[in-house]
């Protein structure tokens, strides 16, 4: 059937449809693409009429694979930044630990993410980590249970996380999904934990802080042992706003009495109380 139809027919409706198309993608689109892509597709012509079209083709994908990157990595893919002192889990804690959750909350950054995962989001991740001041935060939580995937490319930038953290003496606990454990567990590291779920993660980052609180306390016991007997922490708050903490050095005068003073001769009078 091509054959019964003239060549200057065919010919006519080639270029009938190339100029329809460029007049599309020249002048229409003008006004309603970015100024960017209208220059992108500008250039794929001019290299289309110098190179030939496998060349024009070649620098049209790899332009779009490059701004398409440039573009993702400018969305925010910071789902949450907040410390535990106002993220918590959904364990019900005690009036003495919540209470304490909130004083020592904010040395616990918390950070969800969602997204696809590449190279330039995952230097936006680590930004977003080194912002916070050293020696401000002992726990970080790192949720990635939201996020579509991740390349491979980027654990490399999350493997500097893990230096860092070991670096910094922090405790890390990671929310992975199924489909991420392969991909992390490469990153196995003693300072790093990983979790099930961000609530998972919040009650483990809860029971560290608690863990801490209740060692300061094992620690104060054993300097005033006298202590113990106060069943809660109320009542050992409300004894020692009776009590004025003097500290002498080994041989100063604690106290004495109508004659000649009575000196300290042990060596561990530093911390006495009176």
């Amino acid at each position: 059937m091509l054959a019964w139809i003239p060549k200057v027919a065919l010919g006519s409706l080639v270029l009938y449809l190339g100029v329809t198309m460029l007049r599309n993608w020249l002048i229409d689109l003008r006004h309603t693409l970015p100024r960017v892509e209208w220059l992108q597709v500008v250039a794929i012509l001019v290299c289309i009429v110098a190179f030939g079209y496998v060349t024009g083709f070649l620098a049209g994908l790899l332009a779009a694979c490059i701004f398409f990157v440039v573009n993702y990595s400018r969305m925010p893919a910071t789902r949450l930044d907040s410390t535990l002192a106002t993220v918590r889990s959904s364990v019900i804690r005690s009036v003495a630990d919540q209470a304490w959750l909130t004083q020592t909350g904010a040395s616990c950054r918390v950070g969800r993410f969602e997204g696809f995962v590449f190279f330039g989001v995952a230097h936006s991740i680590y930004d977003w980590y080194c912002a916070g001041p050293e020696g401000a935060h002992s726990i970080v939580v790192l949720d990635f249970s939201k996020t579509r995937g991740i390349d491979h490319s980027a654990v490399s930038v999350l493997e500097k996380i893990v230096r860092t953290v070991a670096r910094r003496r922090q405790r890390l606990i990671l929310v992975l999904g199924d489909e991420l454990r392969t991909v992390f567990r490469a990153l196995s590291s003693p300072a790093v934990e990983t979790a099930g779920s961000f609530d998972a993660a919040l009650e483990r980052a809860e029971d560290i802080l608690l863990a801490q609180r209740s060692a300061e306390e094992s620690r104060a016991l054993s300097v005033h042992p006298a202590l113990a007997v106060f069943a809660g922490d109320a009542d050992r708050e409300a004894f020692l706003r009776y009590l004025r903490e003097v500290r002498l050095a080994a041989g100063e005068t604690l106290f004495g009495r109508a004659g000649p003073p009575t000196r300290c001769t042990s060596s561990k009078a530093d911390g006495w109380r009176s």
